[in-house]
């Protein structure tokens, strides 16, 4: 194992290598939170990370850096997909009837159902502004039913585990619900929220290189 220790104002040159299946395992030092832009810059930090090499990737992107974490990750391996990509994430987030506080709560569950440690790490700056906090972070658990989330967002969870799960097994009583506070416009942009943060965080997960855990990272919606 290779150990070394660095500030976590270094920490997106790994992060990248980890999105794009590299083989470092993190693992925090002091209690803090790193600020991260979407240029690949931590915007602030003040903690210490110690790295160790744990096993192989699936894929890596060797080519030369440009300081974007997803266009340095494996999905630079295939440029002509990439943009494509690139301009549907923007869309998902930026051109639908959901907010971004909304969209946020998505990705969060599908983040922790599928187990995809950089995203459960990341919170997008627009979903933070619209106000989604940590505290309501903290409610995207198991037991979100009996949270202090509103009914909305109860739905928007329940929604998305039930995409996840089993997308041909909505009951009748979860669909009145959804339809007596979605509109239809709402819901089939929530539908394509899920079927895109979950086929990418699979992508991520099944490269692998994907480490144990990372800091609670603030970044921008990637360009």
């Amino acid at each position: 194992d290779l150990e070394e220790s660095f500030h976590a104002g270094n920490i997106l040159k790994e992060i990248s290598g980890i999105v794009g299946g590299s083989a470092w395992h993190t693992r925090r030092h002091d209690q803090a939170q790193s600020s991260v832009a979407a240029s690949g810059q931590c915007r602030s930090t003040a903690c210490v990370w110690r790295i160790v090499m744990t096993g192989c990737p699936r894929a890596t992107n060797t080519n030369k850096p440009t300081g974007n974490m997803i266009r340095d990750s494996a999905l630079g391996l295939v440029p002509e997909t990439l943009d494509y990509y690139m301009a549907l994430n923007r869309t998902v987030w930026e051109c639908g009837p959901l907010t971004p506080a909304e969209i946020e709560i998505a990705r969060l569950r599908n983040a922790r159902t599928v187990n995809c440690v950089f995203c459960k790490s990341v919170r997008y700056d627009i979903a933070k502004a619209d106000g989604l906090s940590e505290d309501k972070v903290a409610m995207i658990q198991d037991d979100f039913r009996e949270s202090a989330l509103s009914e909305r967002e109860k739905l928007i969870v329940a929604f998305t585990d039930q995409f996840l799960n089993d997308p041909s097994g909505l009951t009748e009583q979860l669909k009145a619900e959804l339809l007596a506070e979605f509109t239809s416009e709402a819901l089939v942009h929530l539908s394509l929220v899920v079927a895109h943060f979950s086929g990418f965080s699979r992508c991520a997960v099944s490269l692998g290189g994907m480490p144990d855990e990372l800091p609670t990272m603030e970044m921008s919606v990637p360009q």
